[in-house]
């Protein structure tokens, strides 16, 4: 499979057009445990490499506890694309999962050069006509569900099951595989520098 850098990947959004106001919006999909996080910031600091402003945020920040995969969508919308749209500055309030409850301090996003947003369900067909880029991880399901739950402990078992197969039901009827500009591998075999590379599945 091709080796492709982050860099690379970097220059390719920098040099597409915007189509959130001056914004650049790059979605990172794919199941939990499938390497969204990751590739998110290591993509995040090669574009900051290039002289690009950068803001990551991520989909399980904007949840109001275990809903369904595209339930964070109304607040994605609200705090963040809408105000981009108006030529304002964006900013949320993060989820906390410890306490249950949205965070009372507001996160200043602003109005970056680019904004990557990572979770699953962020390059479905409600968000294609803002991105510029869409990404989406590919890792064999038990593989992304056991790292899912290595991360967050065996408490999110029950939850996460459902969550999995809410998603797996969004991702067959939104067809996202086919419609991202690149499929990346989550669990690559092939020798690479996975800190500067990654292995692309479908260029």
């Amino acid at each position: 499979m091709p080796i492709y850098s982050y860099v690379d990947l970097a220059v390719e959004v920098s040099e597409s057009s915007p189509r959130v106001a001056d914004t650049r919006i790059v979605a990172i999909d794919g199941r939990s445990g499938s390497g969204k996080t990751r590739f998110s910031c290591r993509l995040a600091r090669a574009l900051e490499s290039i002289g690009a402003s950068v803001s990551l945020i991520h989909a399980d920040d904007f949840y109001n506890g275990w809903q369904h995969p595209t339930a964070f969508a109304s607040r994605l919308d609200e705090w963040v694309v809408t105000p981009l749209l108006h030529g304002r500055r964006a900013r949320y309030r993060r989820y906390d999962w410890s306490a249950w409850r949205f965070q009372p301090e507001w996160i200043d996003v602003g109005a970056p050069d680019v904004l990557i947003i990572e979770g699953v369900s962020t390059a479905s067909a409600r968000w294609r006509p803002l991105l510029t880029y869409s990404v989406m991880m590919i890792a064999h399901g038990a593989l992304s569900f056991q790292r899912a739950v290595n991360r967050d402990g065996a408490a999110i078992i029950g939850p996460l099951r459902k969550f999995v197969a809410q998603a797996e039901t969004h991702f067959a009827a939104d067809a996202t595989e086919r419609h991202v500009d690149l499929l990346v591998d989550g669990d690559p075999c092939e020798p690479h520098d996975p800190q500067q590379e990654f292995i692309s599945l479908s260029r």
